[in-house]
């Protein structure tokens, strides 16, 4: 007997298992049975699928990659919105729905995530999307250039981008990344990266998914729905984890940040790692610095500050 996608033959050393989607029945090698979703809450329903099964389970539209939420072009200022890692374009759906009666949320999936799942990531790929998303889906409005907002590894790779690019947007909200994991890092960043580089690639994603929703679950504050909305219900793109460590390894806010000349706002959560928020302030010319006191990584939907953030950015946004 061998996969079903890649033909490998079972053997003393490589055993088969079978799609858990009800009518599927084909068995498969572990690394092609490796995509995990859910359409529940608990952990006892996330499952692993073959990869067909989990495209036609997936609460994804793999038709496209990038969504467009509120107003048309030109009608309104145009904002980019970069997911984290393993995430994929429906990690700012909830903001863009209530920024949208302002602003053209443009929601865009980075390589090896959501329908990009199969295409290369890297830090050169990943400017390079969001550059070609951005003159494609976005447009300047009243002489204004687009907004980035970025979170968590959308974060990183976009304090690099606005110094490699400093004339594309207008201003920048980084959120979720006050760590030095680059070319700075301390012991602690360092010892955190080697612990992902270790032990990451080693698990499934059904593991992986199941220890975000249970890490998420640990803030106490996100609703069983945004975490369905967020994660579960399409599941977690971290077949390419060396890629992200690769990106927040080479990565150098200090060096990036002073090149570009538009406002920047920094959020982050007070129980998050943040040892070098202040470093990243000081380093742009026209900064600004948020922290959440009580809420950690998760604050983006963390139910106690949700509607802050939409009110934070906002007034972010709309300011000259």
């Amino acid at each position: 007997m061998s996969c079903k996608s890649c033909n490998l033959k079972a053997g003393w050393t490589q055993s088969l298992f079978e799609c858990k989607k009800p009518g599927c029945g084909e068995r498969f090698c572990s690394n092609c049975l490796n995509y995990a979703l859910s359409n529940d809450q608990t952990d006892n329903h996330i499952k692993s699928f073959c990869k067909s099964c989990f495209i036609r389970l997936s609460s994804l539209d793999y038709t496209k990659s990038v969504e467009v939420i509120g107003l048309e072009r030109g009608k309104g200022p145009s904002v980019v919105f970069v997911h984290g890692a393993g995430g994929c374009r429906t990690m700012f759906s909830i903001h863009a729905r209530k920024l949208s009666s302002k602003y053209r949320c443009i929601l865009m999936d980075l390589p090896g995530h959501g329908s990009l799942m199969d295409t290369p990531l890297s830090l050169e790929s990943a400017i390079s999307t969001i550059l070609s998303v951005t003159k494609e889906y976005a447009s300047d409005y009243n002489g204004k250039k687009p907004i980035y907002v970025g979170a968590s590894l959308g974060g990183y790779i976009g304090m690099e981008l606005l110094g490699s690019h400093p004339d594309v947007f207008s201003k920048a909200a980084i959120l979720m990344a006050g760590q030095d994991v680059g070319t700075g890092r301390g012991m602690t960043a360092s010892l955190g990266l080697f612990v992902m580089g270790s032990l990451f690639p080693s698990l499934s994603a059904e593991a992986m998914l199941k220890g975000m929703n249970s890490q998420a679950k640990g803030n106490g504050h996100i609703s069983d729905a945004v975490l369905k909305e967020m994660v579960l219900s399409h599941g977690y793109f971290f077949n390419q984890v060396g890629k992200h460590i690769e990106i927040l390894k080479h990565s150098n806010p200090r060096a990036s940040l002073p090149k570009y000349e538009g406002p920047i706002l920094f959020i982050n959560g007070s129980k998050d790692h943040r040892d070098s928020e202040k470093v990243w302030l000081e380093s742009s010319k026209h900064g600004k610095l948020i922290v959440y006191e009580g809420t950690d990584h998760f604050f983006s939907h963390d139910d106690r500050y949700l509607d802050k953030l939409i009110q934070d950015l906002d007034e972010f946004l709309k300011n000259p």
